[in-house]
């Protein structure tokens, strides 16, 4: 099964000059908390996770909306995939990484869409050949989270 096949492809999306208030009212909108971080082009830069922001409001001591998503950036190894990749593949590095979602991108690294765990769960069945295997899901579920 591809990417393209299961993944999210309306997502919210912030760029760098955006304030973390900002994304915090996206995550709430749309009810996630994944926010990538694009350029003027549309280009993947980073991600915002609500993980961040917590680990972020620890740190620092001023209010949101004087902060931008540049601020928060962590400068991580960002993980993509592409639309056309197995979703088999996606989830065994979802595993190695324990990261829960991962940016569709295409060649010029312009966000697509978003494949998460949620997506995969749903597209988890029983005997049928053209859903992804359960026991796949559960590895790929305790691979996260596993501490």
């Amino acid at each position: 099964m591809l990417v393209q096949n299961i993944m999210s492809n309306n997502v919210t999306r912030c760029n760098m000059s955006d304030s973390l208030e900002t994304a915090i009212q996206e995550m709430k909108e749309y009810d996630v908390g994944f926010i990538p971080i694009v350029d003027a082009q549309n280009k993947l830069v980073n991600v915002v996770t609500d993980r961040d922001l917590l680990l972020h409001t620890t740190k620092e001591h001023r209010p949101f909306s004087s902060q931008t998503c540049e601020d928060i950036s962590n400068h991580r190894s960002l993980l993509t995939c592409n639309a056309s990749d197995d979703v088999m593949d996606v989830m065994k590095t979802m595993r190695k990484e324990q990261i829960h979602r991962v940016p569709v991108v295409d060649g010029e690294d312009r966000i697509l869409g978003v494949i998460g765990l949620s997506d995969i769960v749903e597209n988890t069945e029983q005997n049928s050949s053209s859903k992804i295997p359960p026991r796949e899901t559960l590895d790929t579920v305790k691979g996260i989270f596993a501490h």
